[in-house]
Order: structure tokens, then sequence, then C-alpha cells
């Protein structure tokens, strides 16, 4: 699996996003831990 991350996934990581859920906040750790691991590719858009 390929996949685009928005800069907000890290933002909502790192808890610095005052409107994201508790459930939202474990979603995008686990989606970034799932790219770490090597189980999902990573796209990045450098424009």
């Amino acid at each position: 699996m390929i996949v685009v991350v928005d800069t907000n996934v890290v933002v909502v990581t790192n808890g610095k996003s005052e409107q994201a859920s508790a459930t939202c906040v474990i979603t995008c750790i686990e989606r970034l831990q799932q790219i770490i691991d090597g189980d999902v590719k990573l796209v990045l858009d450098m424009e």
C-alpha cells in the first residue's frame, strides 16, 4: 500500500491540534507507526 500523509497528521500525533479527538490522535499514531514499520510506503510531495 502507498499512502500520502497530510502534514496535519503529524501535528495531531504531536498533540498540537486542539480540535482533534483522542480517537483521532490514536489513529494518526497508528498510521504513522505502520509507515515506520514498513507496512505501507510513504509518498512525498515536494511542491
